[in-house]
């Protein structure tokens, strides 16, 4: 998120060409294919030994992410409508069906105010279809199923380019998301299966990604005005999901394993960030909403501390707003509907 907050302020970071933007969202994305999939896999695990069926299990799962992603969803793009910001009013039925990456993918650029919630499209699709896919699927197939999901999103960027399909067409989606999520999912079998050769496999990664992105970066820079770029850029998206996840991974210890956490763990887990974490969900939704007033208003934004309070000071204290007192009452709900019997 924090990722995410520094590229829309354009703060100063580092002299390098990277999106930082993009990358918090492919990091998001791997995340969610490694919490969504370990729970899915806990599912299974509760399946197999009788404690729920296939269908009471979907029910809680779908039942369980309503709960904590509709109502601030639909209560934010509910004020962007009350309040007529440019371009909602017009768009609201694509946002409103979680289709914003379809709309971004349409337009061939960004549609406004309500733009971001592409990556929350992208989400939803895969809630949608990937659950009964690990549900479903042999136990055994599963880290070939992931591996061979992951590959696909490269690909498709690549012959997609080649195919002429913009750039919203091949990144903004969920076919181009795919390498981030499935790799995400993929240690989360791995995590739950330990292996002596995790850490291997994990620095194995973690160290052929940064490659791939220096070459990928470096290559970039050189074919600006070449045919090849579309083939060299599509390698990004995979970089940045080999690099996300040894980072998740490193910080997860193996399910049941009795090891210490990481340094990366432990700094990963200093109480600000853990908070900023907790209140991400609305911080993501509302954080672009206040500048954008601004700049439509005729304010000036650049100054550096006018950014840093419009794009994470203010919006940090509206989600910490929304977190305590409106999504917390409805997450107790959760407990209503359980994944399973216990025992």
């Amino acid at each position: 998120m924090l990722l995410v907050v520094a590229h829309h302020a354009e703060l100063p970071w580092a002299p390098f060409p990277i999106e930082l933007g993009l990358v918090g969202v492919r990091l998001f994305f791997v995340l969610s294919g490694f919490l969504i999939t370990g729970i899915l896999l806990d599912g299974r695990d509760a399946i197999d030994e009788g404690r729920a069926s296939r269908g009471s299990f979907a029910r809680a799962f779908y039942a369980r992410r309503a709960l904590r992603i509709f109502p601030v969803y639909y209560a934010a793009l509910a004020i962007l409508f009350a309040l007529d910001a440019p371009l909602v009013r017009e768009q609201i039925g694509w946002h409103a069906l979680y289709a914003s990456s379809f709309l971004v993918a349409r337009e061939g650029h960004w549609v406004g105010v309500a733009s971001h919630f592409w990556s929350l499209s992208v989400e939803e699709q895969f809630y949608l279809l990937w659950p009964w896919l690990v549900l479903l699927a042999p136990r055994r197939a599963m880290p070939w199923i992931c591996g061979t999901v992951a590959l696909a999103a490269p690909i498709f960027r690549l012959v997609g380019g080649l195919a002429g399909l913009g750039r919203f067409a091949l990144v903004f989606t969920l076919p181009g998301s795919t390498d981030a999520l499935a790799l995400g999912a993929l240690f989360a079998w791995l995590h739950r299966h330990p292996s002596p050769r995790l850490p291997e496999l994990r620095a194995m990664l973690g160290a052929s990604g940064g490659v791939l992105l220096a070459l990928a970066t470096a290559a970039s820079e050189l074919l600006v005005d070449s045919p090849y770029l579309v083939s060299v850029e599509s390698l990004h998206g995979l970089s940045h999901a080999m690099l996300g996840v040894a980072l998740v991974s490193a910080c997860a210890a193996p399910v049941g394993a009795a090891t210490r956490p990481s340094k990366l763990h432990r700094a990963l887990s200093a109480p600000p960030l853990r908070y900023v974490g907790r209140v991400s969900y609305g911080l993501y939704l509302v954080h672009p909403m206040l500048p954008y007033a601004l700049g439509h208003l005729g304010v000036d934004t650049s100054p550096f501390w006018i950014r840093v309070s419009s794009y994470l000071l203010a919006p940090l204290a509206v989600s910490a707003a929304s977190f305590h007192l409106f999504e917390t009452p409805l997450l107790a709900l959760k407990d209503r509907v359980p994944y399973a019997r216990r025992g």
